[in-house]
């Protein structure tokens, strides 16, 4: 008996592995990483094998190999598993920082927008967002709150384009993303590209003080997720109304690293 090979659309391979579609193609197109079939109305489709692969490649970046050495050391038969951790930022920081000196935000602008492109997002925030605000730190006073100021700006544009594209095209998966933080963080713009990778139509509400009236306002069906967000201390009647709605049990529920510790500190305690 003949058995067909399962064929997997682009934005369900998305969801499997947490690469967004755009970066699937640049694999394809740019650097011939994956060769998926294609329908006769030319959509992509995958098999288990190209998945394989595809986690074969995340191996590589997490070991810190750059995206353009990948093809090569998979054609040589290495394995990720087997090699050793490059533990090194990508180039493009030097460059990046460059054009942050320079103020010259359409090369920054370029470099990022290439960046979120070629990479997931979390390769992009360990092995090049975080390198570069490390080394901001170290620009002369005079100059540090300016450069920090147009990476942010960089960083804020380039997040908001993207979040907009991949929400035009989003599977029925929706997620609201509910941060504490002041509007314009660069961190929950982080989060919300994380929740976008895996194939989220992600809705940002930025600078909130009170959630209680969060659960009468959302509809269970057209939600899947409710990510919590803080990059500072939540108060005691915050962290007391995100239990409570926890415990709704309605809603898959996702936290910051801080609520998380806030709020498991308080369960234990209970």
């Amino acid at each position: 008996m003949h058995y067909k090979t399962p064929r997997f659309a682009i934005r369900e391979v998305s969801e499997m592995t947490g690469i967004k579609p755009v970066t699937l193609r640049a694999w394809q197109r740019r650097y011939g990483l994956i060769q998926p079939k294609r329908t006769e109305k030319g959509h992509r489709l995958f098999s288990e094998k190209d998945i394989d692969l595809i986690r074969e490649i995340q191996g590589w970046l997490n070991k810190g190999v750059p995206i353009g050495k990948v093809k090569e050391l998979i054609k040589n038969g290495a394995q990720s598993s087997q090699a050793q951790v490059v533990d090194e930022s990508l180039h493009e920081v030097e460059q990046l920082l460059q054009a942050i000196a320079e103020m010259d935000s359409g090369k920054g602008d370029k470099i990022l927008s290439g960046l979120f492109k070629e990479y997931p997002t979390q390769h992009v925030v360990d092995k090049v967002i975080h390198p570069v605000q490390e080394a901001l730190e170290s620009v002369k006073a005079t100059q540090r709150s300016l450069q920090v100021s147009l990476f942010q700006s960089l960083l804020i544009t380039v997040s908001n384009r993207i979040i907009e594209s991949e929400n035009k095209v989003a599977a029925n998966k929706k997620a609201l993303l509910v941060s504490f933080d002041s509007a314009g963080s660069v961190d929950t713009r982080i989060h919300a590209l994380l929740l976008s990778d895996s194939g989220n139509r992600v809705t940002m509400l930025e600078g909130v003080e009170d959630i209680s009236g969060l659960s009468e306002m959302l509809d269970p069906g057209k939600v899947s997720q409710v990510y919590f967000h803080c990059s500072k201390n939540i108060g005691a009647k915050v962290a007391s109304d995100i239990k409570e709605f926890v415990e709704s049990k309605f809603y898959e529920v996702g936290y910051s690293p801080l609520i998380h510790q806030v709020y498991f500190s308080n369960q234990e305690q209970a």
